[in-house]
């Protein structure tokens, strides 16, 4: 079991750098301002609480469905090229697809996970009642 889920999220992952390095967009077809879907905001916002610590990708994607985003995660020294991790970003709002995070006026939800899927961190951007995982 353990096998396949390496094999499926190394599948995941290669798929994903092969796009721009820039942003890893799940969802290319995302237009801006973007609203997520009143089924789909009822979907991430009710099970946002869900989460936990260690859970892996897989478990993730079935409380809050396919993610808009898959971002590479790298470490905070500048130097370093090789990714350590990737998030998922399930986004609520988003007035622009580029800028600060004041320009996009964005509301989110980001999910590190390691290399393994396990995830290890998780915080919002206004949406003050979701209980943040810390490292």
């Amino acid at each position: 079991m353990k096998k396949y889920i390496l094999i499926t999220l190394f599948g995941l992952i290669s798929s994903l750098y092969s796009c721009s390095q820039e942003n890893k967009i799940y969802n290319d077809k995302i237009e801006y301002p973007y609203v997520a879907l009143e089924k789909r905001q009822d979907t991430i916002l009710q099970n946002m609480n869900k989460l936990e610590k260690s859970m892996t990708n897989n478990e993730v994607l079935k409380l809050l469905s396919l993610p808009d985003e898959i971002n590479p995660t790298y470490p905070p020294d500048k130097t370093a090229k090789k990714a350590i991790g990737y998030s998922y970003v399930y986004i609520i709002e988003r007035k622009q697809e580029t800028g600060s995070q004041i320009e996009k006026s964005e509301k989110l939800i980001r999910i590190h996970f390691d290399l393994n899927g396990i995830l290890l961190s998780a915080y919002a951007i206004e949406i003050p009642e979701f209980n943040e995982i810390y490292l």
